[in-house]
């Protein structure tokens, strides 16, 4: 049951984190104008990487949280396991929503292209759930008066009384989503395992072949000058 309750919290930061940070996006290509998003939206991508390693540091100071709490040795193990895949699923899920970037030509018409995911952005979201583990160890790396006043942020929009209720509802959803993706996860590793996953793969190439043609040869001619044999 207390692992839920971290799931559940785990999900509380990244939903609230994320709606900070968009704001702050926001903020920034206000700041641009409308009439520089490429500039914008090369800004935004220069410090995707900086809010994705943000949100991990964020994210292990709530697991920390219920470490320090936990009546068992082996608490620490569970929490940094099982809050790494919750990390590397969310980011993952980030990567895959690409930004789109909008050209405005003449005679009104506008362009959406999307934009392919960085090779930093992709190392990250493998790199990030191991920084999460190593900040849950070492959580005196990430502890300063910015992600502590962070933290913080999060916890007093989480209390406020209608907003508080419409996250907790977006963190049920984040806790159900996390629960189907771990059994996914399990499901196809277990599949990978399996004895039967072997004795279904060779059926498999068993029954893998190519058409093929049966060429019937002649039998060898026993008597080659075409001569008559004389009947007995």
């Amino acid at each position: 049951m207390q692992l839920i309750y971290y799931i559940f919290h785990i999900g509380i930061v990244f939903i609230i984190f994320h709606f900070i940070w968009r704001l702050f996006v926001f903020a920034v290509k206000q700041a641009y104008g409308p009439n520089n998003r490429k500039g914008a939206l090369k800004l935004e991508r220069m410090l995707k990487p900086v809010s994705m390693v943000l949100l991990t540091a964020v994210a292990a100071m709530k697991a920390h949280e219920f470490v320090k709490i936990a009546t068992a040795d082996w608490a620490i193990y569970v929490y940094a396991a099982t809050g790494a895949f919750l990390v590397h699923a969310y980011l993952l899920e980030r990567v895959r929503k690409l930004p789109e970037m909008h050209f405005s030509l003449k005679g009104g018409l506008e362009i959406n292209l999307l934009v392919e995911p960085t090779l930093t952005d992709k190392v990250l979201h493998w790199v990030c759930p191991v920084l999460f583990i190593v900040f849950i160890a070492f959580p005196e790396w990430v502890t300063n008066a910015f992600t502590v006043g962070l933290s913080n942020y999060i916890s007093d929009i989480y209390n406020i009384p209608v907003i508080g209720w419409v996250i907790a509802l977006m963190g049920f959803f984040f806790l159900v989503r996390m629960v189907l993706a771990a059994l996914n996860t399990f499901s196809h590793i277990f599949k990978q395992v399996s004895p039967q996953a072997d004795k279904s793969k060779k059926s498999d190439n068993r029954e893998e072949f190519t058409d093929y043609k049966i060429v019937e040869e002649d039998a060898p001619d026993s008597n080659p000058s075409g001569n008559q044999l004389p009947k007995r």
